[in-house]
């Protein structure tokens, strides 16, 4: 039978079989069995050059996931495995959309569910020069810092920066 809309249409174990997911529309899937591996083709088809996708994945009670993003070669973007019942997020992915398209997979590692449904949706947003752009791990990916615009007058002129991170629900 066919899925509803939606939902997860069943079997997209492979590469072959992965589901379309279309930015900005939710499907709502199951991790069914132990080791559970679904596949979504996101398609970048009109997206402009510097674009961002973002990845949310909500919990399923009890079960462990990872969360990938691949490329059209099917090599990592960039991966996070999630806690027991954690919701995962992947935000702010440098995507190329002359490639076509790009896979979001769900890996089940401990436990399943056969009842309880996660949700997932990309977004696709704007680059920006504020925008930290994903992935950055390595020197040859850094994202350039921009700072405030000024000048340096004369020789001995000198200038401090401050970078700070700033953690969760506090305030510089």
């Amino acid at each position: 039978p066919a899925a509803a809309p939606g939902e997860e249409r069943e079997p997209n174990d492979r590469y072959a079989d992965a589901n379309l997911l279309v930015p900005g529309v939710e499907v709502r899937g199951l991790v069914g069995r132990p080791g559970d591996v679904d596949y979504y083709r996101v398609p970048l088809a009109g997206l402009e050059a510097g674009s961002l996708l973002s990845v949310a994945f909500t919990g399923v009670p009890g079960v462990t996931v990872d969360v990938a993003v691949l490329d059209y070669a099917r090599k990592v973007v960039n991966n996070r495995p999630g806690g027991r019942g954690a919701a995962v997020s992947l935000r702010d992915l440098a995507v190329r959309p002359h490639t076509g398209w790009v896979y979001v997979v769900v890996t089940g590692q401990q436990r399943y569910s056969a009842d309880d449904r996660y949700r997932l949706r990309v977004d696709v947003g704007k680059a920006t020069e504020s925008r930290e752009k994903e992935p950055n791990d390595h020197p040859a990916q850094a994202v350039t810092l921009a700072g405030p615009k000024g000048e340096m007058k004369g020789n001995r002129s000198t200038a401090s920066w401050r970078i700070w991170r700033r953690r969760s629900g506090t305030e510089p």
